[in-house]
This record gives C-alpha cells, structure tokens and sequence, in this order.
C-alpha cells in the first residue's frame, strides 16, 4: 500500500480487506505538498489507531492487536522513502515474498483444519515480490505460509514455509504435467500421465526496523525468497547441454544462466559438448552430493570422445559450485583458453599435458589436471611439427600463468636455427574464472599503400627465404632468422624494382 498526500486529512485513514483475503488498501490516496507541513499520519485498522511517523526515511513497525499467534501480535509495517522528490510511504505486513523461480507461484488460504480446503489469494509473476495480506499472515495459531506454482487449473501440490521458526529449507513440489511453457523438460517415460518433481529453496532474510515512533531498532521483518535449488551457468565460448537426473536436459548458450527446476543439491549431472573439434564430448558424471576439490568446491568434468578409438583421449572442463541463499550456483568454464593469431601451428603445454594449437580462430579450451592456484603453473609453447629429438631447443622458456595481465615475448627454436619470437599476452576474463592467453607474432607488416608490394629479409645483402606479398591494408606475420640486424627489402609487385636494404626495427623512408 502506497500513499502521497497533499493536505493533512480530517482524520484517520482506514483500512479493509479488498476481495477477500487478498490484502488491505488504503481509503484514499493524497499527494504531499510541503514535507513540512505534514509530520504523522493517523492510521486505522479495526478500532485500533495508529499515529505514523512520516518525517524518517527509515522502516518502523507498529503493533496493531494481539492475534491468535501467541508469539506474534499483528504488526503493520511503515516504509517512508524518498522517490522522484516526493514522500512515499508503503504500509504492508512484515512479510514479503519474492519470486526468483522460472515459474509463477501462488499463495494460498488453507483451512486450519482441512488441508483439501484452500483458496488462491494471489498470483506471483516471475521475478515479482508480494506483502503478504496481515488478515493471511496471523490466520493460524502458528506461521506458516502455504505457496504453489500456479499451472492454470486446480492446485495440484502445495508447500508451507513457517516464517517464524525456518530459516532455509528445501520444498518439493510434484505437478501434474510437463508441458510448461516456462521451462524445457524431457521426461523419461512409457506412459502419457507425466510427473514431475520442482525443487524449490526458500531462503529468508531478516532487516531490523525501528519501534514505532521511537529510535529503538528491536523490531524485524522478513523477506522470503524462492528460487530453483540450482542454477548452471555456461562460461565456455560454445554451446553445451546438460541432463539433472536423467529428467531434466536443456541446452546453453554461451553466457548463458539456466535455472534449473528438477534439481536438488543432491542431483547428479551429465555434461554434452554437441561440437567442438568436429567431435561431439560426452562426460562422465558429476554427483553433486560429493565435495570438489581446492578452496571453491571445484569439480574436474573428463569428457571423452565416444567415437574414437583411442578412450585416451579426453577433454577437460571444471565445474565451480558456489553457495548463495543456501542454493547452489554452478559454473562451467575452462581455466585457459588459447587463442593462436600467428600463422604457425603450435604446442602448448602445462603440468606436462600437451595441447595441438591449430591457426583458427576460435579459442582452444585447456584444463589443468590439478585444481588450485594458478600461481604456481606455467606455460610453454613450441612449433608443432619440428624434430622431437631436441627437447630442450625445441619448447620456450615457461611463463607464468597466475598473473591478472601480463605481456611479454618467448622464443621458440626449431632444428634449422631459425627462432621464432611470440608475443605472449595474458589476461583476466571478465568473470574472472579464465585466463586469456593470446599468442600472436613479435612483428607483422602491415601494407598502407594503394598498391601490392613483396617483402624479403636479408643478411649480408642476401635474401634470406621468398619474397612475401602484402596486398593493400593487408597484415601478415613476418619471421625474420636474424633478429639482431633484422634488415628487409621491399619492391612493387608489378615492377619489381626493389629498394635498398634497411633495418626494420628503426623507422625508415625509401624511394622506390
């Protein structure tokens, strides 16, 4: 309930019931003229009156009358806050309702003494929040709250939440079918007469609140939420799929949230990867009931390739199960993900485990054996292809992986002495779970002219290699084998009058 004012009223604002049990409205509705002017508003509820302080922008509670709780006597709660320069004051219950589910929800009036008899008294919309009616809230000698999820017909199954006694508790409720619109569920049956089971996590928050008029903080309200016992979210840059108990599967986008509605705490998980490498991943399974490893109760997920003939080769990913409101939020990512922007393919490897880096675009997933600090890992990288026989010419000096940004060159040697140098660039996902690492060339040259040109490294006036050619606004990779000088030439495709030799690594202007 909501009230401005413009003028102090002749006398009490009364309250009623409106359709029953739905909740109590004010008489009248005013706008307010001068803050000033107006310090209280007299209230009434039943015979009792109420004098409201408006001037404090802080919630104060007031008791009303005894009620048939013994523990609770009827309570009306006073919000005054400041909004778009005017003084809004919301009276209501001292219980308020969010619904963070993927479903609505209704709460209902039960018959103390028959639980077959109940009415509706509202209907909560997705991600709407609801003062429970004062008349529904001390109805009964204890406190419970009975809820539903509205499926748009007579009430199937119902839960109560005591708002007095239960701080977080996990609620079931069993629906008649599975054809929501709300969320995606395949049921695993061999019949037509579906059921199915919705975890729900009621978890309830406690604000303090003043006394009455006074500056003593000694009374409390409650906000209740429900919402899904898990939630998965996909931090992978492709697609995935997830089935909960062999009931429940969905699909993910990337970035994608899914709030997942036939899920416990206690669910077992199975992972799909539709497409990555042209290979579709399958994982082992994930049981929740079992606590991961590390300081965040990290999961490794091994995926395996079902078609392959070597079972040797796996995919890895880890799965994060934070604890929020006493549900679970789940995270799946991969701790690396390596971007290859030179034209060379490359090797990456970390804890011993190497990683083919193909030249494309998407990223390549990469996942430790071990879960814990990255700090203590590093990288290395090599040119894939090269003569295995020489190790220690053969892969980089390693690099620190457990770094927020960091950028810096490695060199890679291959057998005939030429080096390659690689930038290597570091970075933290916006999430903050992955670590980016980029992999592209010490230098490119880049073509700015209207016109095709070809480029050549020389030593000692001899071209070293083929002549290279940029096409107009083009960028290529440029490798030079003796870094040092590195001196280059350049010439015109269509003419091949060539320029001078000149150091690469000063700036230069040549005549062609």
């Amino acid at each position: 309930m909501t009230i401005t004012r413009e003028e102090r009223p002749m006398g009490p604002c009364p309250f009623w019931p409106f359709s029953n049990l739905i909740g109590l409205y004010l008489w009248a509705k005013y706008r307010l003229k001068s803050f000033e002017s107006l310090r209280t508003v007299p209230s009434l509820i039943g015979d009792v009156v109420k004098t409201v302080s408006i001037s404090r922008t802080r919630k104060r509670i007031y008791e009303m009358s005894p009620s048939l709780n013994l523990t609770w006597p009827i309570q009306m709660l006073c919000d005054t806050q400041i909004k778009n320069e005017r003084r809004r004051i919301i009276l209501s219950s001292i219980v308020r309702i969010y619904n963070n589910t993927t479903l609505p929800l209704l709460v209902l009036n039960v018959d103390s003494t028959d639980i077959k008899k109940h009415s509706r008294v509202a209907r909560l919309e997705i991600n709407q929040d609801y003062y429970v009616p004062m008349d529904l809230l001390y109805a009964y000698t204890s406190s419970p709250i009975f809820i539903a999820v509205d499926e748009g017909e007579e009430v199937n199954d119902f839960f109560s939440f005591d708002w007095d006694k239960e701080f977080s508790t996990e609620r079931i409720i069993k629906l008649k079918s599975g054809n929501q619109a709300n969320f995606t569920v395949k049921i695993l049956s061999t019949n037509f007469q579906f059921v199915i089971f919705i975890y729900l996590k009621v978890f309830k928050e406690l604000t303090d609140a003043y006394s009455e008029n006074t500056d003593q903080i000694n009374r409390t309200s409650f906000n209740l939420y429900i919402h899904p016992a898990l939630h998965l979210t996909n931090l992978l840059p492709i697609d995935i799929e997830c089935s909960i108990d062999n009931v429940e599967q969905f699909a993910l986008k990337p970035s994608q949230l899914y709030l997942v509605t036939s899920g416990s705490r206690s669910s077992s998980l199975l992972f799909t990867i539709p497409s990555y490498d042209n290979i579709k991943w399958i994982s082992e399974p994930v049981d929740l009931k079992v606590e991961g490893k590390g300081d965040f109760n990290e999961h490794i997920v091994i995926f395996r390739n079902k078609a392959a003939s070597n079972p040797q080769q796996i995919l890895r990913m880890v799965l994060r199960v934070d604890t929020f409101h006493e549900s679970y939020r789940l995270l799946f990512y991969s701790s690396l993900w390596i971007l290859n922007r030179t034209d060379l393919k490359l090797e990456f490897q970390i804890e011993n485990n190497r990683t083919f880096i193909d030249v494309i675009e998407r990223p390549h997933l990469v996942c430790p054996e071990k879960i814990g600090s990255e700090a203590n890992k590093k990288g290395q990288i090599c040119v894939y292809g090269v003569d295995q026989g020489d190790a220690a010419a053969k892969w980089s000096e390693k690099f620190s992986l457990g770094v927020i940004k960091s950028t810096g060159l490695t060199s890679c040697r291959v057998p005939n002495d030429q080096i390659y140098m690689i930038c290597v660039d570091i970075a933290t996902s916006s999430f903050g779970l992955t670590k980016l690492v980029t992999l592209s060339p010490a230098m490119v040259v880049i073509n700015k002219s209207t016109v095709g040109i070809e480029v050549v490294e020389t030593v000692s006036n001899e071209e070293q290699g083929k002549w290279e050619t940029i096409n107009p606004e083009q960028l290529i990779p440029f490798w030079p084998r003796n870094i040092k000088e590195s001196v280059m030439r350049v010439r015109y495709t269509h003419n091949q009058i060539t320029s001078s030799p000149f150091n690469m690594n000063q700036k230069h202007r040549t005549l062609l």
